[in-house]
């Protein structure tokens, strides 16, 4: 929600040899070595990966595109009270769009919004929706979604 991704794309999670997905990836075969084990993402928390400041997890999305991000747990708050949780209270950058083409794709992507003059700008800028300012963070957006989200599974019956 944080990148806007809409989770249409293959994805796990990794630490170490554990890998956290849909198992419906992957069959007997993907297992590279026998110690490898897939936990059902909608069966695991990620707070039960990430519990102390530093603890760092890989995100692997879309394997065509193949992004890789680190996620890292920075700091532990407590709950305030009339806070909605979870929620997004930093961030650098706006995330590539969906089906971008991967690093290059997006290099290629930013390159051309900036430049109005570029010979592919309006369609990039129809493709994508409108302008793209690479230093915005929706973060009233990514709450939202976040709130909703967490209201749907019943997560925040469970802090």
């Amino acid at each position: 929600m944080a990148f806007n991704w809409h989770d249409a794309h293959l994805h796990e999670f990794r630490k170490n040899n554990l890998f956290i997905s849909n198992p419906e990836f992957y069959d007997d075969d993907m297992y590279e070595f026998e110690d490898e084990k897939i936990v059902d993402e909608n069966e695991m928390q990620i707070s039960e990966i990430l519990q102390s400041p530093k603890d760092k997890i890989k995100y692997l999305y879309d394997f065509g595109d193949n992004w890789e991000l680190s996620v890292s747990l920075e700091k532990i708050i407590d709950v305030q009270e009339g806070v909605a949780y979870p929620r997004c209270i930093r961030g650098k950058r706006c995330a590539p769009p969906e089906d971008v083409g991967g690093v290059w794709g997006f290099e290629e992507f930013k390159k051309t919004m900036t430049d109005r003059y570029h010979e592919e700008h309006e369609n990039y800028k129809e493709w994508y929706g409108g302008e793209f300012n690479p230093d915005f963070v929706d973060f009233e957006t990514i709450n939202e979604q976040l709130q909703a989200y967490s209201e749907e599974s019943g997560i925040e019956d469970e802090r």
